[in-house]
């Protein structure tokens, strides 16, 4: 860490503290290895990456959204770099820029889920029905898994509201199923009573 120009090395300690998530002292050799490594543009692509994730990883989207870019601009196909774009944007309010990365990253990649939960929530925010079919599209893609990450749980419990709402009892059930013990909620209890109920499902009704 004392020789900043040994660049191989200062990739190693990034990696390191990208790893222990010490995302600020990464910044600090990915800056060193950008700034004293002979990198072919390949390397130079995943630098920018990595080092655009740390600098989303702590609040600083600008930054974030500038590496990201120089990445695309040399690997313009790469579907993680147009996701981790479109969710920086996203943070930063740039909902119509964050979608049209959105919607090239879905026509290369439609069955990827996090593309899906990203177009979902922009609709989302800016009340906009369409976010029921992007959340209906991420939920086919992940409800049937074992583990799914947590902040899906969210937009699953708002798309079995808006089922249940709409009387698609068997859709409602099937969505809150898929919640762990843990994530039950007395909402989330309210909506299977009333799933149960509107199936006649009475006695299961009563145990909700």
């Amino acid at each position: 860490a004392k020789i900043p120009f040994y660049a191989e090395v200062q990739n190693v300690l990034a990696d390191i503290q990208f790893g222990r998530r010490n995302y600020r002292n990464a910044i600090d050799h990915y800056d060193k290895v950008l700034e004293y490594g002979f990198l072919d543009g390949a390397s130079d692509n995943r630098l920018r990456i990595r080092r655009g994730t740390s600098y989303y990883k702590i609040g600083d989207y600008a930054s974030a959204e500038k590496d990201i870019e120089r990445a695309m601009r040399g690997n313009p196909k790469s579907t993680d770099a147009m996701i981790l774009l479109s969710a920086t944007r996203i943070k930063m309010g740039k909902f119509s820029d964050a979608m049209k990365v959105l919607q090239k990253a879905n026509a290369a990649s439609p069955d990827n889920p996090e593309i899906q939960y990203q177009i979902g929530s922009i609709y989302y925010r800016e009340n906009d029905p369409r976010y029921i079919a992007a959340y209906d599209r991420l939920f086919s893609l992940v409800g049937g898994k074992n583990k799914y990450p947590s902040r899906y749980r969210k937009v699953f419990i708002l798309l079995a509201k808006h089922h249940q709402g709409n009387g698609n009892n068997g859709r409602t059930l099937a969505i809150l199923r898929t919640l762990d013990d843990r994530s039950q909620t007395y909402e989330t209890r309210l909506l299977s009573a009333r799933a149960h109920y509107g199936l006649k499902e009475y006695d299961n009704a009563i145990d909700q």
